[in-house]
């Protein structure tokens, strides 16, 4: 029972560290995304700022770099279950 509750914290833990690097991710590429368009405008037309902006976030959406922070649950799930084989 005690590993169980030991694995269910770790995941509450991964959780919320997943969460707060995700966000992290997601405000440093809009951010990249607002300073591009600050650098070169495509148009002066309104909300056209807005519509990049979008466009660069869904793009964001199903990049590489949004699935590979998903490690964040693989390794140290692979890392324990090393440990455990190995003191075994």
């Amino acid at each position: 029972m005690g590993f169980v509750r030991l694995f269910l914290f770790g995941l509450a833990f991964l959780t919320v560290i997943y969460v707060m690097i995700s966000l992290y991710s997601r405000s440093v590429r809009k951010e990249n995304l607002e300073n591009e368009w600050d650098a070169a405008p495509d148009s002066d037309a309104p909300g056209a700022r807005d519509a990049f902006i979008d466009n660069g976030m869904a793009e964001y959406r199903g990049s590489l770099r949004r699935r590979l922070i998903l490690l964040v649950y693989v390794v140290p799930i692979v890392v324990v279950g090393f440990i455990l084989y190995g003191v075994n």
